[in-house]
Order: C-alpha cells, then sequence, then structure tokens
C-alpha cells in the first residue's frame, strides 16, 4: 500500500515539474531572465525528484 503511495507522489512530482516548470524556464532563458531564483527552483525540482524516487526504491527493496 505505501508503495503504490509513494510512487503515486513521485510520478506527481516529477510530472508536475515538468509540465508546470519547463516551459517557464525555456521563456525565461529566452529572454535572458534567467537569474538565481530559476538555478534555485530547478535545483529544488531535481533534489525532490531525487528523494523521491530514492525513498520510493529503498521501500521496495524493504517489501521484496
Amino acid at each position: 500500500m505505501i508503495k503504490n503511495v509513494l510512487l503515486f507522489c513521485a510520478s506527481v512530482v516529477t510530472a508536475f515539474s515538468l509540465i508546470a516548470f519547463t516551459p517557464a524556464l525555456v521563456y525565461r532563458l529566452k529572454t535572458g531572465f534567467f537569474g538565481l531564483v530559476d538555478v534555485l527552483v530547478i535545483g529544488l525540482i531535481v533534489a525532490v525528484n531525487i528523494f523521491l524516487w530514492r525513498w520510493y526504491g529503498q521501500v521496495r527493496k524493504q517489501n521484496k
């Protein structure tokens, strides 16, 4: 049960980050307004995705 919840959360966060932030970041890169806040947002998205997928992997190993 918890394995399915973790997979769902990881999938939602990954999909939301790709759908919501990629067009905005591409626009900011094209217009030249790419700055520290954008780097922090990208870092936060990547960190949350890595954390959720690793956590899911650990739970999956424990449940085998």
